[in-house]
């Protein structure tokens, strides 16, 4: 009898705890990845793409490694664990080089991306991983459209970013969201630990057209966008 009253105490207690839990506002969190504003520089990897796609692309691939500092979580009760964290990736600016404006196209279509992310304690440990791809499936994810190119061949041409009609919002071209397993390992690393973090993100992007002279020695830079993220409750 007494084991059966501890059960229901204890179960109790856990949904007072939910219960209160959901009344938290969610807690905002400055560049909570460390993304926000750096350039990821892709190389040229393919020019010929998947199988499942049409034969005239090219695929550009890179990472990028960077840190973030621990976070303010003063606001949070001691007792109160997330049970979600999302934030949205966007690409704000965009150059393609070698090239110039007789061999580099006006407008390109992204037609697939794929994001992963490694990130860990300055330490080391406790660390996690996350990954998106919007699949083989050719989609128009983002309209790239010529802008200036420099007077050096080398250093290419700039693009403007605009969503394409597969993509509602060009601010989020990657929608992070972590699972609870996740949100718990991240609060470890935020919250204590040694500071800085460490974050390591690997990007693929494929264009809808086979871009001559890139086959060697061309790369995509990608400026990141990701000011702030959100702790749910």
């Amino acid at each position: 009898m007494r084991t059966f009253r501890t059960v229901v105490i204890v179960g109790a207690l856990g949904l007072l705890v939910s219960a209160c839990s959901a009344l938290i506002p969610d807690q905002p969190l400055n560049n909570p990845l460390g993304l926000n504003k750096q350039t990821i520089n892709l190389n040229t990897v393919s020019t010929a793409g998947l199988a499942t796609q049409a034969a005239s692309t090219t695929t550009f691939s890179g990472s990028l490694a960077t840190s973030f500092p621990d976070q303010d979580l003063s606001k949070k009760p001691s007792w109160a664990n997330p049970n979600g964290f999302t934030s949205d990736i966007s690409a704000t600016s965009v150059t393609i080089k070698p090239g110039d404006a007789t061999t580099l196209p006006k407008t390109l279509n992204v037609t697939r991306v794929s994001f992963g992310l490694a990130v860990k304690d300055g330490s080391g440990a406790p660390s996690f991983t996350w990954s998106y791809d919007s699949g083989a499936t050719p989609q128009q994810i983002l309209v790239l459209t010529r802008g200036t190119c420099s007077t050096a061949v080398a250093d290419g041409c700039t693009y403007d970013v605009a969503a394409g009609s597969d993509l509602s919002d060009v601010g989020k071209l990657i929608v992070v969201s972590f699972s609870q397993s996740q949100v718990t390992t991240l609060m470890d690393i935020i919250g204590g630990g040694t500071s800085p973090n460490e974050v390591t993100a690997n990007a693929s992007v494929t264009v809808d057209q086979a871009l001559a002279g890139l086959t060697s020695g061309g790369s995509m830079d990608i400026t990141l966008g990701n000011a702030t993220g959100t702790l749910k409750f």
